[in-house]
């Protein structure tokens, strides 16, 4: 049991960085000459926004980015907002510049939103959405027969690895403490 503790324990702390790095590299992107240039210069953009974002997208296994204005509309997005997304309440980042990170109802997506501050005023903000089970699913873990994981949000099972049905398991469950405020603040 001690040994199940400490693998869980890992896991959840490598998870919670994983979540940090990768809010510290949307406020980054967020804090880029292009793009906050982009949002200052409609005619431009167009020439170094896409590659810039599809790089980014790429490079850190985000689903979508959003580059929202000071309305939180589009200026550049890499695919057609979710209904989801459209539904984000923004406004504390794009008036105040607070970022958040929020996961769905459903638990399955996590959004990153930070603001673009040009001259120490929000202009903007860069939200991204990551699919819980891609972020997981980077993971080393053991295959070993009768060890699973399984990750709830509110409740809601949204990624289990190794589980067999009729299998006895004893369980270990977790709940993040103190040390891990992205995933408290999460409900992970």
């Amino acid at each position: 049991e001690e040994e199940l503790q400490h693998r869980t324990s890992h896991v959840l702390l490598e998870l919670e960085r994983q979540i940090a790095f990768y809010a510290d590299n949307v406020e980054a992107f967020a804090n880029n000459h292009f793009v906050i240039n982009a949002l200052i210069d409609p005619l431009g953009r167009d020439q170094y926004l896409p590659k810039l974002s599809q790089n980014f997208v790429r490079s850190h296994r985000f689903n979508t980015l959003n580059v929202v204005d000071f309305e939180g509309k589009d200026i550049y997005s890499t695919m057609e907002p979710s209904s989801e997304l459209q539904g984000l309440y923004l406004r504390p980042v794009l008036e105040i510049g607070n970022s958040f990170v929020r996961i769905s109802r459903q638990g399955e997506k996590l959004f990153i939103a930070k603001p673009i501050i040009y001259y120490g005023t929000p202009v903007g903000a860069v939200v991204v959405q990551i699919d819980i089970r891609d972020l997981l699913s980077d993971f080393q873990l053991g295959e070993e027969k009768g060890v699973a994981y399984q990750v709830y949000s509110r409740g809601n099972l949204v990624w289990e690895k190794n589980f067999e049905k009729g299998l006895s398991y004893m369980d270990v469950t977790q709940q993040p403490t103190a040390a891990f405020t992205q995933l408290s603040d999460l409900g992970l």
